[in-house]
């Protein structure tokens, strides 16, 4: 099966489209980490794994990038995992909300 390489940079909120964000602003999710990636393409059941590399417009920086098997276009997996780490992070605020006390 032919695999996709997700670098944070693809949905990063804080990065413009020539700077390498792939997906709109309205999708996009601020400083998103490598393990919610994994996390959500695990979700997803596309086999993902972490690796070091190169970014390409970046090359001479190693870091980590989430390397998975491609079962939809490149944008349609990025708009998928852009929801579940959404997801995740909606539950994860209304969760550590503290109860207010009377």
């Amino acid at each position: 099966m032919r695999k996709i390489v997700v670098w944070p940079v693809y949905i990063n909120l804080k990065n413009s489209r020539s700077m390498g964000r792939k997906v709109s602003r309205y999708l996009a999710i601020e400083n998103p980490s490598v393990e919610e990636i994994f996390r959500a393409a695990l979700d997803l059941s596309l086999l993902p794994e972490i690796v070091n590399k190169a970014y390409p417009k970046n090359w001479l920086e190693v870091k980590k990038a989430v390397v998975m098997n491609k079962k939809y276009s490149k944008l349609k997996t990025l708009k998928e995992i852009c929801l579940k780490i959404k997801q995740y992070r909606a539950v994860k605020h209304k969760s550590s909300r503290s109860n207010p006390t009377a």
